[in-house]
């Protein structure tokens, strides 16, 4: 692996979001202290707003009874799906995608964890590149009896890379595909918070003495503190995005634990 690039955009409503986490996480802790699930929840959400959880929901089933909380909990989801629906992110995938692909022989493949953020991201990239854009659909690979129109895609990927160059994924495809193989390159629509799920993500794509080095491109916004943080983790601490951790994943899976608890 040959480390990450950050690539920074600016979503509308992206620094409201931010400011109405913090004055959440706040008067969660002046009531009391949230629990641990509690914690793990409003720190994934920090990391990865995209995941279009409800911040309101999550609260009611803790049993959080505050007002205040409950009303700027609301107020979080509302500003969370302005935010989703902000086109920034979009628009920064689509011009990194097509400056990656200056390089002959490069093929792309873009990680989302959403399904629905995937779906968006392929059609864009489509747009820009007919005919040479795939989405990744784990249930047209179920069988060993699907038909050749659907498998097709799925083979010229690594058969002719110069026909498909760019395949879109969401998290189901994290696991059990591989990719190794050629010049490939990594670009992350978002991040998951989990270390061990960006180690599936590059392990479909890395072996070592198969292919060049796993360039990550991680697509971050500038109004998202904590997004930011959460790739500083990832990059220098973890060091992910480096180096296989598969043979760390317990540990680094109790260490992600507790960080919830310290970041509340």
């Amino acid at each position: 692996r040959s480390g990450l690039k950050a690539v920074q955009l600016r979503s509308q409503g992206a620094q409201r979001w931010s400011e109405l986490l913090d004055q959440l996480r706040l008067q969660l802790n002046s009531v009391a202290t949230p629990s641990s699930n509690l914690a793990a929840n409003l720190l994934c959400a920090a990391v990865h707003p995209r995941s279009g959880a409800s911040l309101h929901g999550q609260l009611h089933a803790a049993g959080v009874k505050d007002a205040q909380a409950l009303a700027l909990a609301q107020e979080l989801d509302a500003a969370g799906r302005k935010l989703r629906a902000d086109p920034a992110r979009f628009e920064a995938l689509v011009a990194l995608v097509q400056g990656l692909l200056q390089t002959p022989g490069v093929q792309v493949v873009g990680y989302c964890d959403q399904c629905s953020d995937a779906v968006q991201a392929a059609q864009l990239l489509e747009r820009m590149l007919p005919g040479r854009v795939s989405r990744h659909e784990p249930d047209m690979l179920s069988s060993d009896a699907e038909d050749d129109a659907a498998s097709a895609p799925w083979r010229r990927f690594l058969s002719a890379p110069e026909q498909i160059r760019v395949r879109v994924w969401d998290a189901r495809a994290e696991e059990g595909v591989n990719l190794h193989g050629g010049k490939k390159v990594a670009v992350h629509f978002d991040l998951p918070p989990a270390p061990n799920r960006i180690e599936q993500r590059l392990g479909r794509l890395d072996r070592y003495g198969t292919g060049d080095p796993i360039a990550s491109h991680v697509l971050v916004d500038e109004g998202l503190p904590d997004e930011a943080a959460w790739l500083h983790v990832l990059d220098a601490g973890w060091r992910v995005v480096h180096r296989a951790v598969a043979s760390l994943q317990y540990l680094i899976e109790s260490t992600v634990r507790a960080r919830g608890q310290e970041w509340r």
